[in-house]
């Protein structure tokens, strides 16, 4: 499985002790399989720290089997997406 992570720097090892409290599901480290998608989160930190970098993750798909805590959101993050917009 491939997942993206966009940010204003490269995360080559993801540490949620570094996660901002006030984002929409709560502390965590956001990826996900649609590069468009974060592309644009990156986007965002372009404007605010003056770089973006998309960063490429591989792995295993037998990791949804494990025992790290992954909230897998589908339809909401278009609901979510949309609410932001208005």
């Amino acid at each position: 499985m491939i997942l993206y992570h966009g940010s204003y720097m490269e995360i080559k090892k993801p540490d949620i002790t570094f996660s901002r409290d006030n984002v929409d599901f709560g502390k965590g480290f956001y990826v996900t399989p649609i590069y468009e998608q974060a592309k644009k989160w990156a986007a965002r930190f372009k404007r605010k720290k003056g770089a973006s970098i998309v960063t490429t993750y591989e792995l295993e798909d037998s990791i949804l089997d494990s025992n790290i805590y992954i909230k897998k959101l589908n339809l909401i993050c278009s609901f979510v997406l949309r609410i932001r917009k208005l």
